[in-house]
């Protein structure tokens, strides 16, 4: 991995976005956790040089759910391992997390519910209490902000892009 980054060069964004979505408990970790850690890992020293680095996993907001099984362990050690690496990088470069809700893509989990399964896709609108579900490009805009400059004092941070479903208080 470290050789692919070095045919890049240096950068300023690393967002990793691995995720098995599995309930299998080795896949969780072998994807979620591992995958993660390793490449993030690999590319601190190509964000080093910037002025602007930055990390900015993508979360779930199944890391924060009881109940969400391996998948949302896998997350939540996740987002534990970015909160600490933040600490351990900063001042030189930033490390966020920005948790989706349940989103709508073609050929996405949702996408093949809504056709297979209305009634269970319908469930999942109507507990959003925004009535809807995310579309890629609403969590694509939060990414490019926390990633970006202009959100240049904020380190350590999981922002949930959830429509408000998630009903716990962030402390």
């Amino acid at each position: 991995m470290k050789d692919w980054f070095g045919s890049i060069g240096p950068f300023d964004i690393f967002i990793p976005n691995v995720s098995g979505l599995s309930g299998d408990w080795e896949a969780a970790y072998r994807t979620d956790i591992r995958a993660t850690v390793e490449a993030t890992e690999a590319a601190i020293p190509f964000l080093q040089p910037s002025p602007h680095g930055a990390i900015t996993y993508i979360g779930s907001k199944a890391s924060s759910l009881a109940g969400a099984g391996a998948y949302g362990a896998a997350k939540a050690a996740a987002v534990y391992y970015m909160k600490s690496l933040s600490l351990r990088l900063l001042p030189g470069i930033r490390v966020n997390v920005v948790s989706p809700g349940d989103t709508l893509f073609e050929g996405g989990l949702w996408d093949r519910l809504q056709k297979d399964a209305p009634a269970a896709y319908q469930g999942a609108v109507d507990r959003n209490p925004m009535k809807r579900l995310a579309c890629p490009e609403e969590i694509a805009r939060v990414v490019a902000f926390v990633s970006s400059p202009a959100a240049g004092f904020v380190a350590g941070a999981n922002w949930y892009v959830d429509g408000g479903s998630v009903g716990h208080v962030q402390l």
